[in-house]
């Protein structure tokens, strides 16, 4: 009978909400990794505070931007290193690989409860892509 004890225990998932095309102010709620089944993730998540897209508003849900590290020949490293350039207003020459480490840290959490500001276009109309640009305030 307690087979499936952990399932009983576990808190029901809600599905991912993801950035629609648009302008935001955000409060970047969790930066985090993960390493699964189909390779590494970098995942931001951040609450909507404004918002120009009335199908993606300012309210109290988080939404995500996860970006694909398994393929490094692809956007993925490039995006993430811009992140956290734009993050901590360093020049790309000053990154350092262990700002990723930093960032994705649970317990320094170096992002988590700041603003930025956030813009997403839609660069492929008809893909599942979207572009995130991200600026500090």
């Amino acid at each position: 009978m307690d087979k499936y004890a952990f399932v009983a225990k576990a808190a029901a998932s809600k599905g991912a909400l993801f950035f629609l095309p648009g302008e935001y102010l955000v409060e970047i709620v969790a930066v985090k990794e993960y390493d699964g089944i189909k390779g590494l993730k970098f995942i931001v998540e951040a609450r909507v505070l404004e918002s120009n897209n009335p199908a993606c508003p300012a309210d109290t849900r988080t939404r995500s931007w996860v970006v694909d590290l398994s393929r490094r020949d692809m956007g993925g490293p490039g995006d993430v290193k811009a992140f956290i350039c734009n993050m901590e207003g360093i020049a790309e020459e000053d990154f350092e690989e262990e700002m990723v480490d930093l960032a994705v840290d649970q317990e320094e959490a170096p992002f988590v409860g700041r603003q930025a500001r956030l813009t997403v276009r839609d660069p492929k109309p008809g893909k599942k892509f979207t572009k995130h640009i991200w600026s500090t305030i």
